[in-house]
């Protein structure tokens, strides 16, 4: 049994009779309801194949939005998927659950792990970027270390200028 829950990547493909595929019920009518499955395309679960028993309301055992295990049963006329839920084994909708929610885990670990390299990666760009700063800033230290040596430089020069000025007598 092959358990498909996304779409099939050849739009061509269909789900073949006698798979067991989770979908949602889009709308309820009195013959039935229309059911979306996980190849994008519609199928109609007659009321007829909703139960076991006789169902007279599908809404008591129905309702849009659900999601709900069934079979593929055969094709219409047009192409139509015709679907069961009545055929469907106890085991059969654990084990097509059970795969959903594999599934759902495997796509959780793989945006965690996503995640996780975009935060690695955004760490060393921070690192980098201290790194950077700090270079920057041991530069400017050093540049202004000489010019105060310059300056101190020059003012020293300026006072024994003035001294030596001072000290000629004019």
């Amino acid at each position: 049994m092959r358990m498909n829950e996304s779409p099939s990547p050849n739009p061509k493909e269909r789900l073949p009779v006698g798979e067991t595929v989770l979908g949602k019920v889009l709308a309820l009518k009195p013959y039935g309801a229309f059911v979306e499955l996980p190849d994008g395309e519609t199928g109609l679960l007659h009321i007829s194949e909703v139960a076991e028993e006789y169902v007279q309301d599908i809404h008591e055992y129905l309702s849009v939005g659900q999601e709900i295990v069934v079979k593929v049963i055969g094709l219409s006329s047009e192409g139509k998927y015709n679907l069961s839920r009545r055929q469907v084994s106890p085991q059969e909708e654990e084990a097509t659950r059970y795969f959903r929610e594999a599934q759902e885990a495997r796509r959780a670990i793989e945006r965690r792990r996503e995640n996780i390299q975009m935060e690695a990666s955004w760490r060393k760009l921070a690192r980098e970027k201290q790194k950077a700063l700090s270079t920057s800033r041991q530069t400017l230290q050093r540049w202004l270390g000489r010019a105060r040596q310059a300056a101190e430089e020059l003012d020293r020069r300026s006072q024994e200028r003035e001294r030596f000025y001072g000290s000629l007598e004019l």
